[in-house]
C-alpha cells in the first residue's frame, strides 16, 4: 500500500509543480504535502532514518523551496529593472 500512497503523492506533487507555471505558490504545496505525508505515515516505533520521508529530505525540500524562492524574486526584480 505504500507504493500506491507513494505514487498518489507523486502525482499530487507534480500538479502542485505544474501550477507553479500559473502563478501558485507550488514549491511551498509540494512541501507542505510531503511533510503531511510523512507526518501521516510517520511510525513512533521505527527510527527517524527509517521512516518512509525522514526529516532530513524535509529540510532539504524546505531549503531547495527558498532558494527558489530567492531566485524567483531575483528574477522578477531584474525583468521589471530592465522593463522599466
Amino acid at each position: 500500500m505504500e507504493y500506491v500512497y507513494a505514487t498518489l503523492l507523486g502525482l499530487v506533487n507534480l500538479a502542485f509543480l505544474a501550477s507553479v507555471a500559473i502563478g501558485l505558490p507550488g514549491n511551498w504545496l509540494i512541501v507542505a504535502a510531503t511533510g503531511a505525508f510523512a507526518w501521516w505515515r510517520w511510525d513512533e516505533g521505527r527510527p527517524a532514518d527509517e521512516q518512509v520521508i525522514g526529516v532530513v529530505p524535509l529540510i532539504v525540500m524546505a531549503g531547495l523551496a527558498l532558494i527558489a524562492e530567492g531566485l524567483e524574486m531575483f528574477s522578477g526584480l531584474v525583468g521589471a529593472k530592465k522593463a522599466g
